[in-house]
């Protein structure tokens, strides 16, 4: 079975040379992009293998199990990313607009190892804004986290456009039960935010399944129904947010679209044994 590796980041960007691979096969909960700076080797994704060589691009999902054999000395770039990303670059610009070019690709489970750029302009293109993001995503500061998802959103839209001309991605058709419950389970959590998103008519009518079924099929794959999904997601959320926050509780409550924050705390406490401000005391103080 594959390791499975996790990020508490919504984006982390690094760089590893190594002349030889140090991870067993694995998966993550995050999606990763890796730019192969220079080298050369074999690149295994689900089981399907393919040499990769020097300005080469991977795209990974969370489900998809990948390693690499090193043969030349290679220098990778890591961007790691998690759906909290796409909530802060969605409320940064115009809404759903630019998560609709990316959904049809980050749904889906990768069907190729190879390079997901191949023409030799696009890659040039696609380094280059690489870079600028490096440059930003180093200086940390108030105003190059805006500039830093600006340019995340246009490396992943570049390399988007170049998927979508070439078969990399299983079509929505030919994927299996589980694997559309990921894809159902990740927009959930892509949108925990946007209570409209996450109704069953239009869960159903994104999913291409009729407002009776869905339901059903949820139930059926997972043992939850849609509502608890949806409670056990925004209390995981409401979790990150008085971890890693200075929102209050009643601000992460109207965020997430409880009715009120005392609503807010009795479902917190129901499910976490504390209360929202007992938790962050609590999480303080283990600091």
């Amino acid at each position: 079975m594959a390791k499975r590796f996790f990020s508490k980041h919504a984006l982390n960007i690094f760089s590893l040379e190594l002349e030889e691979w140090e991870f067993p096969l694995h998966n993550h909960n995050f999606y990763e992009l890796i730019f192969i700076q220079n080298g050369s080797g074999l690149h295994s994704v689900n089981g399907v293998s393919m040499d990769y060589n020097e300005k080469d691009i991977f795209l990974l999902t969370p489900r998809d199990e990948h390693s690499f054999e090193i043969k030349e000395k290679t220098m990778f770039i890591f961007v790691k990313f998690t759906e909290q990303l796409f909530i802060e670059k969605t409320e940064s610009s115009v809404k759903g607009r630019w998560q609709r070019r990316i959904d049809s690709v980050l749904c889906n489970p990768n069907s190729s190892p190879g390079s997901v750029v191949s023409e030799v302009g696009e890659k040039k293109k696609v380094f280059a804004i690489l870079e600028l993001l490096r440059i930003e995503y180093e200086k940390r500061d108030f105003f190059s986290r805006q500039i830093t998802l600006d340019l995340f959103g246009a490396l992943l839209t570049t390399i988007v456009q170049s998927i979508n001309n070439e078969n990399h991605f299983i079509s929505e058709k030919k994927v299996d039960a589980m694997s559309c419950i990921n894809q159902i389970l990740g927009y959930i959590r892509q949108h925990i935010f946007e209570k409209e998103e996450l109704t069953i008519d239009s869960l159903a009518q994104r999913f291409h399944y009729s407002h009776n079924y869905i339901g059903i099929f949820i139930k059926r794959n997972t043992g939850l129904s849609l509502r608890e999904i949806i409670i056990e997601t925004k209390i995981k959320t409401a979790e990150r947010l008085l971890k890693s926050s200075e929102f209050s509780s009643k601000e992460i409550a109207a965020k997430l679209c409880f009715n009120d924050s005392s609503h807010f705390s009795k479902t917190f406490k129901r499910l976490k044994g504390v209360t929202p401000n007992q938790f962050r005391k609590t999480k303080h103080l283990a600091k």
